[in-house]
């Protein structure tokens, strides 16, 4: 009920979830933007994949993205937005979900910390091509380890269900 027409997928780790996301979605040199507080190894996992990384800046108020500064940084080679809501705080996601629409832009939410936040009516999650929530100790829900992938793309539920069946 809290994430309608969406595939969920419960997998080992939140990280899995996002290199799957990746492995999914671009291609070798495709650009891709975090926010400049995002999760460390998010960054890694994707410089890993040779994807083209660039970092925004983010507000002084709550640390998420700066939707300024983030339309400043789209370019015609830009085909991914890794957004991270922080400490419960949801960024500006309705806004940059209609700016990723406009510019044909896969959009990920690295929703770790805002489970259970909402922006209007729509729990964090539900904006993207991808939402990731982490289980882990020091987060909710905790279960102690495991990740949570939901996405509205059926062929992408698909090709994770392969991934696991396969490794």
């Amino acid at each position: 009920k809290r994430f309608p027409n969406k595939e969920v997928s419960l997998l080992p780790s939140a990280r899995l979830g996002f290199y799957l996301s990746l492995k999914n979605y671009f291609k070798e040199n495709d650009e891709i933007i975090f926010s400049a507080m995002s999760f460390p190894l998010y960054v890694k996992i994707a410089n890993q994949l040779n994807l083209k990384v660039k970092l925004v800046d983010v507000n002084e108020k709550d640390l998420n993205i700066s939707i300024k500064k983030l339309k400043e940084c789209i370019s015609p080679e830009t085909k991914g937005i890794v957004v991270t809501h922080l400490f419960g705080y949801p960024c500006e996601i309705a806004e940059i979900k209609q700016l990723a629409e406009e510019n044909k832009i896969v959009l990920i939410e690295d929703c770790a910390q805002s489970f259970g936040s909402y922006r209007g009516n729509l729990e964090t999650g539900n904006f993207g091509s991808v939402g990731i929530f982490s289980c882990s100790l020091v987060k909710i829900p905790t279960t102690l380890g495991g990740g949570i992938l939901i996405s509205s793309d059926k062929k992408f539920k698909i090709f994770i269900d392969k991934w696991i069946d396969e490794n």
